[in-house]
């Protein structure tokens, strides 16, 4: 798919540390996906495209144009601080974190069956609680007895 971009306004927000771009895309078909404009602005800006963040794309109704806004941040942490994430993204991290998880699981499993095969006693797998008498345990308060006792009466 063919896009020209055309950069209208440059705007730069050193709070942030960002750089709001306000664009013109004229395209050929469908309108384009964020994915497609993101790596076309990023070479037109020569900027590393995980630092870029479409915020808005306006189309017209039977135009091959849109309006573009977009945000440039200097740093990836920046962009992670001042940018929402979206539920697609929550859900790649967290389907990432699981799978990270047990692959970390599947590393320790097979050196913990060596361990037990070898006889090696590390200890008890969980600390052992003692066991409270029926001396330990607190005593329930007479008076509030009493109190219950007088309201059924």
């Amino acid at each position: 798919m063919k896009i020209e971009l055309n950069i209208r306004k440059k705007i730069e927000t050193p709070l942030l540390s960002r750089l709001r771009v306000v664009a013109e895309a004229t395209y050929e078909g469908p309108t384009p996906s964020k994915d497609v404009i993101r790596q076309s602005l990023a070479a037109k800006l020569n900027k590393d495209q995980d630092l870029v963040n479409i915020r808005h794309i306006y189309t017209r109704f039977g135009r091959q144009y849109a309006k573009i806004i977009a945000h440039i941040y200097n740093t990836k942490k920046d962009m992670e601080l001042y940018e929402i994430k979206t539920k697609k993204q929550k859900k790649a991290e967290a389907e990432a974190a699981k799978k990270a998880a047990e692959a970390a699981q599947k590393s320790e499993d097979p050196g913990a069956k060596n361990n037990q095969e070898q006889g090696a006693d590390n200890g008890p797998a969980s600390p052992e609680k003692p066991v409270e008498s029926a001396s330990e345990k607190p005593a329930v308060d007479a008076s509030k007895e009493n109190q219950d006792t007088k309201n059924s009466a």
